[in-house]
């Protein structure tokens, strides 16, 4: 079993991994060893970064390359290992490093960009469905009641109001799923930019989301092949591994 596994901890936040790989090619450009480097990260650290700090230089310790040693921790992003993969082929794993301490720092800007952009009209739209379940449950029944005083032809919807409780329980629960989508709609715009597995489902479908993923990945494909050419990786074997 992985020692990530044995934590059972939660992926890191795109801030999270920009401050360990800025602090680990920090340490690593100034002449320190890659387990070293993670002991003293460990040291500086609170329980649950110093633990995952810790296993990863044991790793390292046994042997085991960085980029498996992150692997198995399983709380780093597919994009970020592959990285790191490639940086250990090419020899330019202090750029890599360096490359995805900026790279997350962008994406974590990004997400709260998005969320605080999405965060009014949201509040909005929760008013509006408040204001309607009012709308729904006290304001109608009443006029209801005063159709019914003076005799008057009720009109469709306000006779399933006030005669169905199951017509009235529908709308509420219609109106609550739609809270509900918009909120998990909410929570995931910020990494439906983010690369790989997280570039997924409805949002990543809409045209503006596609285009600024296409950027992202023509981004990370010049990025990928210039650190395995100048490595001298031959371009056949740069276009496979930029290809994963």
């Amino acid at each position: 079993m992985a020692f990530g596994a044995r934590q059972n901890a939660a992926a890191l936040t795109p801030m999270e991994v920009s401050l360990f790989f800025r602090e680990y090619f920090l340490l690593f450009e100034s002449g320190i060893g890659l387990s070293d480097a993670a002991y003293i990260m460990a040291e500086n650290s609170a329980d649950d970064r110093a633990a995952l700090c810790k296993g990863i230089a044991e790793r390292i310790d046994e042997g085991t390359p960085l980029s498996q040693a992150l692997a198995e921790t399983g709380r780093f992003p597919h994009h970020a290992l592959h990285m790191v993969e490639i940086g250990q082929t090419s020899g330019r794993l202090d750029s890599v490093l360096e490359g995805l301490a900026l790279y997350y720092e962008r994406q974590d800007r990004l997400e709260n960009s998005i969320r605080s952009a999405l965060t009014y009209p949201l509040i909005m739209i929760g008013v509006m469905a408040a204001v309607l379940g009012v709308l729904v449950i006290k304001v109608l029944p009443m006029f209801g009641a005063v159709f019914k005083d003076t005799g008057a032809k009720m009109p469709l919807i306000l006779r399933l109001v006030t005669e169905s409780s199951g017509f009235t329980a529908l709308l509420i629960g219609i109106i609550i799923a739609v809270l509900v989508l918009l909120i998990i709609a909410f929570r995931g715009a910020g990494k439906a930019l983010t690369s790989g597995e997280d570039a997924k489902g409805i949002l990543a479908s809409l045209p503006f989301m596609k285009q600024i993923m296409e950027k992202t990945a023509s981004g990370n494909f010049a990025y990928t092949m210039a650190l395995l050419l100048s490595g001298g990786v031959p371009i056949e074997s740069a276009l496979e591994q930029t290809m994963e």
